[in-house]
């Protein structure tokens, strides 16, 4: 069976999606550590919430954005998208 070319296909298909999904999940968790780092050189340090919602990210996309805004963002929140008057109010962070 291991001789078929069938079967050499479908190992090197299911081969090849793996290293994709590897590279993928390396890319997210790296965009998370350099959200962290340097979000935190901008705003301080997070509060639990935020490293929460933070770890909890998986799209590459999502983290691209927030990554882009650091540098106009006036913190967590606002780095976060929430509204004005919730961050005003002193409610805890999310991303």
């Amino acid at each position: 069976m291991k001789e078929s070319s069938t079967y050499q296909a479908i190992v090197e298909e299911g081969r090849i999606e793996g290293i994709a999904r590897g590279k993928a999940e390396g890319a997210v968790a790296e965009f998370k550590k350099m959200l962290r780092m340097i979000g935190e050189q901008a705003f301080g340090a997070p509060d639990t919430a935020t490293l929460t919602a933070i770890e909890k990210l998986n799209n590459l996309e999502r983290l691209e954005d927030l990554l882009k805004r650091v540098r106009t963002a006036d913190g967590w929140a606002d780095l976060s998208g929430r509204p004005a008057s919730a961050r005003k109010a002193g409610r805890q962070s999310t991303v």
